[in-house]
């Protein structure tokens, strides 16, 4: 495997050497998830104003602070960073290697990586994975129907009420949906590392996976 990563693989998380059958299956649906980020990271900074008396024909920091701190967020931290660190403290078998630490083809970090299918169903019911796609993934698909779904309803009664009141109906369920689109990615990431989380929704029939 070569020990170098460009951008490109890091983007679309594809593995540097041979890649399996089904990765390759997958590979559509994976690079439609990264054009989604990318859509919901770019519109942030063209966003209508929240009020409709300024900021219409023109640019400034004053009337879309939030607009811009979010798509800065999103390119800088979520997006550059993040390349930056895939190509450089990431080596060989995709483990992660400190500055100038040799990178050793033959190091093996043992992982338990499991999805909330089998969180649900083997951990907390102590039974075996049901064999139909859609009921093995209900509770992922759920928690992904809240978290798009209600979550947005829930914010414009508490901490985004101030966003819904001035925005209107229409532009903030579509700002807040984006907003939480490029807030998926730190949770993923932080699921992954504290709980060993792999996927959301893992349906291998459709080569699938949130």
């Amino acid at each position: 495997m070569s020990p170098s990563f460009a951008a490109w693989p890091v983007i679309t998380n594809i593995p540097m050497g041979p890649v399996s059958d089904s990765f390759m299956e997958s590979l559509p649906v994976r690079i439609a998830q990264r054009a989604l980020y990318v859509i919901a990271v770019s519109c942030h900074s063209f966003f209508p104003p929240m009020t409709t008396h300024c900021g219409n024909g023109y640019f400034s920091f004053r009337e879309r602070k939030w607009e811009i701190l979010m798509f800065c967020f999103g390119f800088i931290i979520l997006w550059v960073v993040l390349i930056i660190l895939g190509t450089f403290l990431r080596g060989p078998n995709w483990n992660f290697f400190g500055p100038y630490e040799f990178w050793d083809p033959n190091k093996l970090v043992p992982l338990n990586n499991v999805s909330v299918s089998e969180i649900f169903w083997v951990k907390w019911l102590k039974t075996a994975l049901p064999t139909f796609w859609l009921k093995r993934e209900i509770p992922g698909i759920l928690l992904v129907a809240l978290y798009m779904g209600a979550l947005p309803g829930l914010l414009s009664k508490t901490l985004f009420r101030r966003f819904y009141e001035k925005m209107g109906m229409v532009r903030y369920f579509v700002g807040v949906n984006l907003f939480l689109i490029m807030l998926a990615v730190p949770i993923k990431m932080y699921l992954r590392w504290i709980f060993n989380l792999k996927y959301i929704v893992n349906i291998q029939e459709f080569s699938f996976n949130i």
